[in-house]
């Protein structure tokens, strides 16, 4: 194997020759200290944007740097499928048999046809199943599917947890807290999320205020009876009748029972409940590991990355995202660690010229 393991350089493949139509001796090493900022990857359809991005991520996981994969379009858990031992066995649970039936093999077969391409294909690039087998062990691999049962689920409106005391001191970020959980309210219920104009928005925003300064955590049926009859008399200077009269706080109540009603939004409610503060004491918890780490090897040089690939945007929209915010703080933890940044969550995979697909 070629001598590409280097700490802080992201082996992507090696340089191309257009005259001749082949690729050259020369590696193509990217210094990491250069992702430190924002990225833009642009290509036509099918030029390897998404392979490009998945290279980075395996380069930098097998580094120890942390990352973020936001994935609306599917594309990357197929990329978790990495076997070090590139056995027939490992890649026949996962194979199309379709796809076996339309060349006329069984699904053993293709199997082992499979497994014997990756492993030339990563052998044409000068890695070995051990390279493969460094990127299981450097990443502690995670999927989480919000509204499915096909990872992990997480739910996201099982409770409204009371934050810690530290945030409730802090009157800025116990604002932000409070605004990111109701606009993310807001938005399942299809109701726009000003925290100014929004009737909803301010009346829910201070019934979560004043639980959580009290200590208290508001379950959903908790939220539900309180919107009906605040534990407050006024809003403001005017009392709450007026603010938000009776019949109107009604009919919020009631979009809110019918959206944990539905059928369809019963898996919001199941798998692990989504705490931010736990998020943050695993990362705090694997900053120790890195910082051991480093000890042996040197520090990383880069120190997170954050990916949405073919996100849909709308042009002039003007409301952020409600998890933005939590994405911000991940990411200021970071800052403020320096070069102290730690977990290896990653979406990663084989390598992103030889990838197979198989199916799904």
């Amino acid at each position: 194997m070629q001598d590409f393991e280097k700490l802080g350089a992201f082996y992507l493949g090696r340089e191309y020759d257009i005259e001749s139509g082949s690729t050259r001796d020369e590696l193509v090493l990217y210094d990491a200290k250069d992702l430190t900022t924002h990225a833009l990857c642009v290509g036509m359809t099918g030029s390897g944007k998404t392979g490009l991005g998945v290279g980075l991520l395996e380069e930098a996981a097998i580094d120890g740097i942390p990352a973020i994969v936001i994935d609306p379009k599917g594309d990357m858990g197929n990329l978790l499928l990495t076997f070090p031992q590139l056995r027939p066995e490992d890649f026949r649970p996962w194979v199309d048999p379709g796809a076996a039936t339309r060349e006329g093999l069984n699904v053993d077969t293709f199997a082992a046809r499979t497994a014997e391409t990756w492993k030339k294909g990563i052998g044409s690039w000068g890695q070995d199943a051990q390279r493969i087998r460094n990127l299981k062990e450097a990443a502690d691999v995670a999927i989480y599917t919000p509204g499915s049962s096909a990872g992990l689920q997480l739910s996201v409106l099982r409770s409204f947890s009371p934050p810690p005391a530290a945030l409730l001191e802090d009157p800025e970020a116990f604002a932000d807290r409070i605004q990111a959980s109701v606009a993310g309210l807001m938005a399942l219920l299809g109701i726009k999320a000003d925290p100014i104009q929004s009737r909803e928005s301010i009346l829910i925003s201070n019934l979560l205020k004043k639980a959580w300064e009290e200590g208290r955590e508001l379950s959903i049926a908790d939220l539900i009876r309180e919107i009906q009859s605040p534990p407050f008399e006024r809003l403001g200077v005017l009392d709450v009748e007026s603010f938000f009269p009776a019949k109107e706080r009604f009919e919020l109540a009631m979009s809110l029972n019918n959206l944990l009603a539905s059928p369809g939004f019963s898996t919001w409610l199941e798998g692990e409940a989504l705490n931010v503060e736990r998020l943050l004491h695993i990362v705090l918890e694997r900053m120790q590991r890195s910082r051991d780490r480093r000890c042996r090897e040197g520090p990383p040089q880069v120190e997170g990355d954050r990916r949405g690939d073919g996100g849909g945007g709308r042009g002039g929209q003007r409301v952020e995202p409600p998890g933005k915010p939590g994405l911000h703080g991940l990411g200021a933890v970071g800052r403020e660690a320096g070069d102290e940044a730690g977990p290896d969550t990653t979406l990663a995979g084989n390598r992103h010229g030889d990838v197979v697909d198989l199916g799904g």
